[in-house]
């Protein structure tokens, strides 16, 4: 009996110990559920397989208000609204204006500068990021800021009605600053921009000629177009000196002339300096008489030479960096030879062209010669094969040019039937391919354009090539026809490869415009 009683005591407290620690478990499901993530059912304590039965019941009924629920069940997913097409970007019209805001201030002081001059002068279209076009005639391109600094002005919303303007450029003057380039983004149809004015430095030359004692004041300065000073913002002081306040900080370079009351030409070297904000620095060069520079072009070009040109430019910077400070020109004469006056003692590149040849450098030997009268001919130019000749001006000399035949390229413009397409334009804008400068036809005075004949053909010819690859771009356009491959503004636009002595062809494809 007693062992009956001590037994069931002994259930009764195991039963008690169970459902103690069944408690002290059964909160910790709780978080699991109500963070949403699907809990398993806690497992069964392991003193289950030793219960009688009876006393397992007992624990299930005991633990009923604590037991794991079902998993919850997920919501169903909400239906996937159907595609819509995307919400269509209004353009502004073709002939819509935006405005421009521009807040102009002084660097040191923070306050804005009135009376400064803005004129707009480029476009560029969102479209094209390398395109580039001139302001139109049509709007005004000028302002001048107001008494706190700011300036407003209206730009077209399109380019010429081809592509979204993206870029706007223009130059800013202001009496006590020096000019500067502004090119800037445009955000909207109301864009604001600002800039910096800062203070440049003060300079003021003269030259001198024998002995620096021996002044001459009234010269004529030349600089770099990094310098950004222009003719009229040198002014004679008191002392006759030509002086600025207009040279920005940063790095010069200017040379400077004068011609003597007896027609005698004299010029400087070129001087590199490096200019600091609100400086002061007087300059005083050395003037020595003018070069005088003879040559002639080779004789592999047959003679007559005609329609000849001859170009120099005195050059100045680092080897494989140099900058042109000026040009001088004369032409050529029918026996091949000319002569260029008033040099400044400087390095010099020279190109050369006429009807069928061109200068080159990539021709064995890579150099310019000179000849002079009993002695043997001197190789001078300086460099390397890809780089352009640069060499002195030797008085009393002939320099001999090398030259190499010309390319040229044949078009054919077709429609996709086949037949030929008369009346369209065909142009090509050829370099001398000298890399350090390259001269093109702005300073050659050429131009490579005509018109395609009742044939659909025409052709380009007294291009400019050196040695293999030599790729060149070219452009094709005709009212009222557009390309069938690609192409830019209504016109056909690639490269072609030319050579030396080379004739290059093309076939074009264009149709009709679609309205």
């Amino acid at each position: 009996m007693n062992r009956q009683m001590l037994a069931a005591a002994c259930a009764v407290v195991l039963l008690l110990l169970v459902g103690i620690w069944w408690g002290t478990r059964a909160p910790s499901i709780a978080p699991a559920l109500s963070s949403g993530v699907e809990a398993a059912p806690p497992s069964e304590p392991e003193v289950d397989a030793v219960l009688e039965g009876g006393a397992r019941s007992a624990v299930d009924r005991a633990t009923a208000t604590v037991a794991a629920p079902e998993p919850p069940s997920r919501p169903a997913a909400p239906a996937e609204p159907a595609a819509s097409a995307p919400a269509a970007v209004e353009l502004p019209p073709k002939d819509a204006l935006g405005e421009l805001i521009v807040h102009v201030t002084d660097k040191q002081s923070a306050r804005g500068v009135p009376d400064a001059r803005l004129r707009m002068y480029m476009l560029r279209r969102g479209d094209e990021p390398g395109s580039a076009y001139f302001w139109p005639e049509e709007i005004p391109a000028e302002a001048v800021t107001d008494a706190t600094g700011t300036a407003r002005l209206s730009y077209p919303a399109w380019v010429a009605g081809l592509g979204l303007t993206s870029t706007v450029a223009f130059m800013l003057e202001h009496a006590e600053y020096p000019s500067r380039r502004e090119e800037f983004e445009i955000t909207g149809l109301r864009t604001e921009h600002s800039v910096e004015l800062e203070y440049g430095g003060y300079l003021m030359v003269s030259g001198w000629i024998g002995d620096p004692t021996q002044v001459v004041r009234d010269v004529e300065v030349t600089t770099s177009q990094q310098s950004a000073i222009r003719a009229r913002d040198w002014i004679a002081g008191r002392d006759g000196r030509l002086a600025t306040n207009r040279a920005k900080p940063g790095p010069h370079a200017l040379s400077i002339g004068w011609t003597s009351p007896q027609g005698q030409r004299y010029e400087s070297r070129v001087l590199e300096f490096e200019l600091a904000a609100g400086e002061q620095r007087e300059l005083s060069l050395e003037l020595l008489p003018a070069l005088r520079l003879r040559g002639r072009l080779d004789l592999a070009v047959p003679r007559p030479i005609v329609n000849g040109d001859v170009v120099v430019c005195a050059v100045f910077g680092a080897r494989g960096d140099t900058t042109g400070l000026r040009l001088h020109g004369a032409k050529v004469a029918a026996d091949g030879t000319f002569e260029i006056v008033n040099l400044p003692p400087a390095r010099i590149e020279l190109i050369a062209m006429c009807d069928g040849w061109a200068a080159t450098y990539e021709l064995e030997p890579y150099r310019y010669e000179y000849e002079v009268p009993g002695q043997a001919q001197k190789q001078v130019a300086e460099g390397e094969s890809w780089s352009i000749p640069t060499f002195e001006a030797i008085p009393e000399a002939e320099l001999v040019v090398p030259m190499t035949p010309t390319a040229a390229v044949e078009l054919e413009l077709v429609d996709e039937a086949g037949a030929p397409i008369a009346g369209a334009s065909f142009a090509m804008w050829p370099n001398v391919h000298w890399p350090t400068s390259g001269y093109s036809q702005i300073y050659l005075d050429r131009d490579w354009s005509a018109m395609t004949d009742v044939a659909g053909r025409a052709r380009l010819e007294n291009l400019p090539a050196h040695l293999a690859p030599c790729e060149e771009s070219y452009r094709v356009s005709k009212g009222g026809y557009e390309p069938v491959e690609d192409g830019r503004d209504g016109g056909a636009e690639g490269q072609v490869a030319i050579e030396p002595g080379g004739v290059a062809r093309l076939r074009i494809v264009m149709r009709a415009k679609q309205n």
